[in-house]
């Protein structure tokens, strides 16, 4: 934040290894990773890191980190930062932010004509002719159909 407003907003997909990491790996990669992307802010000044996951507060002074964690301290310690908890409820910005919007569900697609009208007027649906739903013209058209001279199975 400068002046109190946000600067960027980052996020990307877990991969497949790191889905199995703990909930407090996660939320230390997820502060390794925006200090990658965005290391020329917090270079040279105190850069305030609010989370909501209380044991992130304490990750600077653990005894006893494994390898991942290590690793990652080591990146760390390289800036100023101060680690601040901020309970969830509390924070409501991000809560609005991580929900998924409705909208995000509805996909507007093109919608291929089905119906079409050719040159004499004839409605059709894919490549079959349309008949209406009137009884007196359903009879008369099977009827045609089956008495022509030139039907397969005439009537009997």
């Amino acid at each position: 934040m400068q002046e109190g407003r946000v600067i960027a907003y980052a996020s990307r997909q877990l991969r497949k290894h790191e889905a199995n990491y703990p909930t407090h790996d996660l939320e230390l990669a997820a502060v390794v990773h925006a200090l990658k992307i965005r290391r020329h802010y917090p270079l040279g000044n105190t850069c305030h890191i609010y989370t909501d996951h209380k044991s992130l507060k304490y990750i600077l002074t653990q005894p006893e980190l494994n390898m991942r964690q290590r690793r990652w301290l080591e990146l760390i310690k390289d800036y100023d930062l101060e680690i601040h908890y901020h309970p969830g409820k509390a924070n409501v910005v991000a809560d609005a932010l991580s929900r998924k919007a409705h909208c995000n569900f509805i996909e507007a697609r093109p919608t291929k004509a089905r119906f079409t009208l050719d040159e004499r007027g004839v409605l059709w649906f894919k490549n079959r002719l349309v008949v209406p739903k009137d009884m007196e013209l359903r009879k008369k058209i099977l009827d045609e159909a089956h008495t022509s001279p030139f039907t397969m199975h005439p009537r009997q």
